[in-house]
């Protein structure tokens, strides 16, 4: 009877260390997945023309605030690269899942209409911007194109 109890023990804290794992890198999984989402709404708000009441339109995009959180912004007026150049007015912050991090505090990717023409950190000459979420010692990177695709890897 204690062998059985023994293994029985053994085997639930085996299952019980890898759903705790599971979780985790479900958490990550899902905080790449919410900004790729929220980096194609900014897309999809700079192609549509979406205006907020009261605001001129120069574009959307997404601004890293802290490791913890970021934030959708519109701009209301963007130069000839389609940078960013007038008043930044946030649109909306979301914070992250528990744990979960993000690199490169400053980092920025906006996107001007009518195409939209895509600036990353302030310049249009990039052909590319990643955002690095991490948990532990897991990573996914949410990658922004300059012709507007959207991966995570």
């Amino acid at each position: 009877m204690l062998v059985v109890l023994a293994i029985i023990i053994v085997i639930t804290s085996l299952v019980l260390a890898n759903y705790r794992q599971g979780q985790k890198n479900y958490a990550l999984s899902q905080a790449a997945q919410k900004l790729a989402a929220d980096l194609r709404q900014a897309q999809g708000m700079a192609v549509t023309g979406t205006i907020t009441p009261g605001q001129p339109l120069g574009g959307y995009g997404i601004y890293i605030q802290d490791s913890t959180s970021y934030y959708l912004f519109l701009n209301t007026a963007s130069d000839g690269d389609g940078c960013p150049a007038g008043t930044r007015v946030l649109v909306k912050t979301i914070t992250l899942s528990s744990g979960v991090t993000v690199a490169g505090i400053g980092t920025n990717a906006f996107f001007a209409p009518p195409e939209p023409r895509s600036c990353f950190n302030g310049t249009g000459t990039l052909a590319e911007i990643s955002f690095v979420l991490t948990q532990d010692s897991n990573t996914k990177t949410v990658k922004v194109i300059k012709n507007g695709s959207v991966e995570i890897q």
